[in-house]
């Protein structure tokens, strides 16, 4: 079982930015079908996203507290952040399916989680992520 989950507390001002490019790397070794792999490659596999969803988690829960209150929107991404939080505390498990399933949910967690911090990049800079502002030129 994990601990050190991160709350909703929202990134702090020191709070590095998220290296999209290895966000995707992790993802994409992620097993979506197929044959089981060893149990070995899952754990590293779930430490790498379990490190990535730890990143992005304060970006994106931060985002939602600044969702209307009242709003279906805030209610439903707070749920589905807690239950982001419940599957980082879970753990691979014993077995190989329970490995594969775990790792398979949390690459689906950690896509989802990039997707909200890509578009709050594009919304608070007016631009894509990585994009270079005219003054940088």
């Amino acid at each position: 079982m994990r601990t050190g989950v991160p709350d909703e507390t929202g990134p702090s001002p020191d709070t590095a930015p998220v290296d999209v490019a290895a966000v995707r790397r992790v993802i994409d070794r992620a097993p979506v079908q197929g044959p089981l792999r060893r149990h070995e490659e899952y754990a590293a596999l779930e430490r790498a996203l379990c490190g990535h969803i730890e990143a992005l988690l304060p970006h994106v829960a931060a985002a939602t507290t600044r969702l209307p209150r009242g709003a279906v929107d805030r209610y439903r991404r707070r749920a589905w952040l807690d239950g982001v939080r419940v599957r980082l505390a879970h753990g691979l498990g014993d077995g190989l399916v329970s490995a594969h399933t775990q790792v398979t949910a949390l690459a689906r967690d950690c896509r989802t989680l990039l997707h909200h911090y890509r578009a709050q990049q594009r919304d608070r800079h007016g631009r894509q992520p990585g994009q270079r502002r005219e003054a940088d030129r």
